[in-house]
């Protein structure tokens, strides 16, 4: 469309150029005759011209354009964000729950059995879970005080659910000394978080 107007343009100079020579080739001043065709033809070439811009312009498709919104900066930011922001995993805090155990019943060697010197044995308890955390692998039983009857520094406590009760087991042996011995225990998370019942072996070592 430019291109038209430009040719409207270059149309309408070459008019009036002609007439103006048509003025210049004359010597003499002209007369009113002369003057009022030298605006007859700049009129016709002036409605020559407007008539050509008129067409020019019935020519454009009809109807008015319709601009469509393109999203700003900070919309199509807040759109990725949208689009990128992870869901959350469900997670489980320890400060939601707590850990607990209680004792339940001894397994074998119950209270006062009497043991031969230096005979080794094998204490079990059972023990529940009685607190709303879950027991996980790696909890373990630890020395929690009295008399020294076993080597061992932690046993292994299996997993279990919160109100499962389980059964947890350490390899003693008896003093070489007569009398009464009690060891102590106790369920353990880790090395400094120690929760629940404290168990007992309570055994009488006696002389084979």
């Amino acid at each position: 469309m430019h291109r038209q107007y430009t040719i409207a343009t270059w149309v309408l100079c070459l008019l009036l150029i002609c007439s103006c020579s048509q003025a210049v080739q004359t010597p003499d001043a002209p007369s009113d005759a002369q003057a009022e065709e030298m605006k007859t033809t700049i009129a016709v070439a002036v409605e020559a011209t407007l008539t050509m811009i008129a067409s020019v312009h019935a020519a454009a498709p009809a109807g008015t354009a319709v601009n469509t919104p393109v999203p700003t900066p900070t919309t199509m930011a807040e759109l990725s964000a949208t689009a990128l922001r992870p869901t959350a995993a469900p997670t489980v805090s320890l400060s939601s729950c707590t850990f607990d155990s209680d004792f339940e019943s001894d397994v074998t060697i119950p209270d006062n059995s009497k043991i031969a010197f230096s005979t080794e044995f094998t204490k079990t308890w059972a023990i529940k879970n009685n607190g709303t955390c879950d027991w996980q692998p790696g909890f373990a039983l630890r020395p929690a005080g009295g008399d020294r009857l076993s080597e061992s520094e932690s046993a292994p406590v299996p997993p279990a659910k919160a109100g499962e009760t389980v059964q947890v087991s350490v390899r003693m042996k008896a003093p070489d000394d007569p009398g009464t011995y009690i060891s102590k225990w106790q369920l353990c998370a880790s090395a400094d978080q120690c929760f629940g019942a404290v168990l007992f072996s309570k055994i009488i070592a006696v002389q084979p």
